[in-house]
This record gives structure tokens, sequence and C-alpha cells, in this order.
């Protein structure tokens, strides 16, 4: 016993002194470490606190994890799910352990409770954190949009399945064009639009013609990759920031779903000392009304997997390799939202910035079955909205420029924020 806690203490102190450094992954390794040395003391794989029990104990920790990667489990859940195992590994070794008829008793009753609280726990939660679902194109015309919010004008014009997309070479990347300020014409239209633009108000114009859209070697709700037809449109260059969102707060008063229901967690919390960061805790409903005040719109999730791809099919918006230092995701170790236009290296081949990680992005459609698709969700409907990118906590498999995920219209999250089109 001796042996086994010196060397996971060993592991602590060490994991410690990579903290000093940076925090986060000292902090993680010492998590590690720690569960290492409490999956040793047990006497289930044989380590009875030896150094090799906590060797046996990481190893089975890396298993499990690399098992959840490989499963498609979001790395939302890695930590309560391995958790989970834990509580029910000592309990269950406690069981073993037990000198009495009675007293195993008391342990499976406990080993039962855990296990029913952790599950609940983690189901709670996970609804709180959003469903991995699947998104769709836009709906048609009154099927259910909401009367306040305009349906978006933009959608694909055509599209046929292609059995393998074809490269092409990417377009050159246009100059961004600075939004014009309206002149107003009347009282109530001098209160429409902030004054002066923010200086993240750059859009990006997108040239009308075809492109690849959605991908056979991904989830199956990505399926068929296809060709889709758009016209011209432009998208915003960066990310809301919280700049831009207080503008519009300020000049409407405007109070977003987060702050209706009275939620302690909402984006002025999150603002705090990031102005150029990206807004977040803001659900589709409030990313709309702030879109509707700037005369704007959501992109179609269309527009924004084109704006996000070009037209040579790649995987993330710099190409086909994947690169962490490109997009502010969880191999990146920020654990939080960056500056927008941090990762310049990693724009679209238009030339639009952050389309890969930092926050999650609201698309105007319902998460329903691509075009030409025979795969079927229970989470299809007029019952979620298409979110897009990933966030800054996703590992690779979630921020592809055909990855799709969907939430409810007054969701909100500290990864979950949008950008305009028109």
């Amino acid at each position: 016993m001796v042996s086994g806690l010196t060397s996971g203490t060993t592991g602590i102190i060490i994991a410690s002194r990579l903290g000093e450094g940076n925090p986060i992954v000292g902090g993680a390794w010492e998590l590690w470490a720690i569960a290492a040395t409490v999956i040793g003391g047990t006497s289930l794989f044989g380590g009875e606190g030896s150094v090799l029990g906590v060797i046996i104990g990481a190893a089975i920790m890396s298993v499990m994890k690399n098992g959840l990667v490989f499963a498609r489990i979001s790395s939302y859940y890695h930590d309560p799910i391995l958790g989970c195992v834990l509580v029910i590994a000592v309990t269950y070794d406690i069981i073993r352990r037990g000198e009495s008829e009675q007293r195993r008793w008391g342990a499976g009753i406990l080993t039962a409770l855990l296990v029913v609280i952790a599950a609940s726990l983690f189901y709670f939660w996970s609804l709180e954190k959003a469903a991995q679902a699947t998104p769709t194109p836009s709906p048609a015309a009154g099927s259910g949009t909401p009367a306040a919010v305009a349906s978006p004008t933009a959608a694909p014009t055509s599209f046929k399945v292609l059995p393998t997309p074809t490269p092409v070479p990417p377009p050159p990347t246009p100059t961004p064009l600075p939004t014009p300020t309206p002149a107003p014409t009347s009282e109530a239209e001098a209160t429409k639009g902030p004054t002066p633009l923010p200086v993240t108000d750059i859009m990006i114009e997108i040239p009308a013609g075809p492109f690849t859209m959605g991908s056979d070697a991904g989830n199956e709700d990505e399926a068929p990759a296809r060709e889709v037809d758009l016209p011209a449109f432009e998208i915003d260059k960066f990310e809301v920031t919280n700049a831009d969102f207080a503008q519009f707060v300020e000049a409407t008063g405007y109070q977003t779903d987060a702050e209706k229901e009275g939620r302690t967690k909402n984006w002025r919390g999150a603002a705090e000392g990031k102005d150029n960061h990206p807004v977040v805790f803001v659900s589709w409903n409030d990313a709309m009304a702030y879109c509707q005040w700037l005369d704007k719109r959501l992109p179609t999730e269309a527009e924004w997997e084109k704006a996000a791809r070009g037209t040579d099919g790649r995987m993330y918006p710099w190409g086909n390799e994947w690169d962490p230092s490109k997009a502010n995701v969880k191999d990146t170790g920020l654990r939080g939202t960056a500056a927008v236009g941090s990762f310049g290296a990693g724009a679209s081949p238009y030339g639009v910035e952050d389309m890969a990680g930092n926050v999650w992005e609201w698309a105007a459609d319902w998460y329903e079955a691509c075009p030409g698709s025979s795969y079927q969700s229970d989470y299809f409907g007029q019952r979620f909205r298409v979110q897009r990118g990933g966030g800054w906590f996703e590992t690779a498999d979630f921020v592809t420029t055909t990855y799709r995920n969907a939430n409810s219209e007054t969701a909100a999250s500290d990864d979950l924020g949008f950008r305009c089109a028109r």
C-alpha cells in the first residue's frame, strides 16, 4: 500500500508542477494520477495498492478514454462517465472485502444508490448540455416558424447526390466588405442599428454557384454528399462579439431567454472583460432578434457549410489535415472562448474565421434529414435548430465542416454563439 500511495502522490506532485505553467494541463494530469491511484488501490485487478496497481489503473483509464473517443461520445461526457466508473469500482471493492453478510448487503445497496444517483445526474446534465442531434434544410414558409421571426430567405436552389465529391481548386479570396451604415429616415429608424458599427461587423461575399455539401465518410446524418447550388450571399467574417451584442441590448433593452427565465448563467457574466470574445449563452431566438435589428438573418445550414469549406469539399476550413493550432478546440488547451480572429491561419477559403471551434453557431434551419437520405432519427422534425462548427471543448471529429448538431430554440450555453448573414 505504501509503494502505491507513494507513486500516486509523486504523480500528483509532478502534475502540480506542470500546472504552474499551464493550470489546465496540470489539473488534468492531477485528476489522472488520482484516478489511477484509486483504481490501483482496489483488489479488482490484483493491484492491492502497489506500484503495479497504479500502473494498471492508469492503463485502464487510458483504455476507457480511448474507447469513449472511438465510440464518438462527446468529450463533454467523458469525465462524468469515468467518475461513475471510479465510484462503482471502489464501492464494489468494499463489497468484496466485506466481513459479514450484513455489511455486504449494506455496501450493495449503497452501490445501487450511487449508480442510480450518478445515472440520474448524468441524464439531466446531458439534457442541459444538448443532445448531439442532426439538423436540416429550412422548412417551407408557414411550416411552423414562429410568427415573430422571419424565415430565412436564402436556400439551396437545387441538389443532386454525388457518389464521391470531386475536389476542385478553391476560389480566390474576395476582399472583405465593410457593412455600410444605413442613413436613418425617421426617429424609429434612427434607433434601429448601432452607431458607429462595431469593428467586427465585417461581411464577406460568398459567390453564387454549386458546392459539395455533406459527407459519406462522416455520421449518417451528414450523408449523402451532394451538389447544392446557392445564390450569392454575405456572411460575417467573425462571430458576433460581446461588444456587438451589448450595443444591441443597450439600444433595444432586449432580454435574452436565459435572463427571462432567471438562469444564473447568462451572457452578461460571461462577457466581463471579454468585449472581443464571441457572445455566449444566447439562444436561437436571441440570435434571430440580433440579426433582425441589423436587417440581417442567420445563415442557412447550406450557406454556413459553403462559407466554411468552399467548393473543394474539404474536411476543415483550412484543408483536410487536422491541426489544433488553427482553431480554439479542446486540444488547444484554452478551455474557454478566445477573441474572434485569434486563429487567422484556420480561416476558410473565403477568409471567414473561427468556423471550426471557439463556439457552436446557430443556423436558421430546423434539424432534419438531408435531402436524398434514408436515415431517420427521433430528433428530426420541427423541434430543434441546427448548430454548426463545434465549440472550444470539442475534439477533431466534432469541428469538421460537415458535422451537425442541434438544440431547442431556447437553449443557451457557454460554448454557443452565432454569426449573421444576408
